[in-house]
């Protein structure tokens, strides 16, 4: 039992402490100039920018595939007054930040961050992990993309951890679609039987 309790107290040491010292990303104006600098201080890889106008036009988008310091100056001077959004997206959460341009300087409203649920693909089984901040009910959905055919369904409510396993060891040959739904997002991973 002792041992037990050592190894969870190690588990949540270590949980706690790279907690802590992760690198968070970061919006900053330049006080010099009309323009914003975007800083990631860790590994950033398979991460997509997008640097958008309020009517959805891309501006400009970057996918990085492995780097360890990541940052970008955005020069907004030729751009008209307005709203704008960047745009970071990888494999586990979306980060939006929110611009607005007025003729005498940029500002930055805020930052919206949507987590996204984690996939684990080994040996013909789905593994699913999702962190459900605001427990709101969620809603997990398996179906097979040829037919629309609806193949599994279960709801978590009241969970902030939800985890799932799907098994496809035995499934047809085909693809298939596991969609997991939460609040107003809805976030899709394919699965290909051979």
């Amino acid at each position: 039992m002792k041992k037990v309790i050592r190894t969870v107290a190690a588990v949540a040491l270590l949980f706690v402490s790279t907690s802590v010292l992760a690198k968070e990303p970061k919006l900053v104006t330049d006080e010099t100039s009309k323009s914003v600098v975007f800083e990631w201080e860790d590994n950033m890889a398979n991460t997509s920018l997008s640097f958008i106008d309020s009517e959805g036009n891309t501006i400009y988008s970057d996918y990085v595939t492995s780097v360890e310091d990541y940052a970008k100056k955005f020069n907004l001077e030729t751009l008209a007054v307005g709203d704008y959004y960047l745009i970071v997206d990888n494999t586990i959460r979306e980060i939006t930040y929110s611009i607005k341009i007025t003729k005498k300087d940029i500002l930055i409203l805020g930052e919206k961050e949507k987590v996204k649920p984690v996939f684990r693909k080994e040996e013909g089984v789905v593994y699913m992990n999702y962190l459900n901040v605001s427990k709101a009910p969620v809603e997990v959905f398996v179906y097979d993309s040829a037919t629309g055919r609806k193949l599994f369904r279960e709801t978590f409510e009241d969970e902030m951890a939800v985890a799932k396993v799907f098994n496809f060891k035995n499934a047809f040959e085909g693809e298939y679609s596991i969609v997991v739904k939460s609040d107003a997002d809805t976030f899709y991973e394919g699965v290909s039987v051979k």
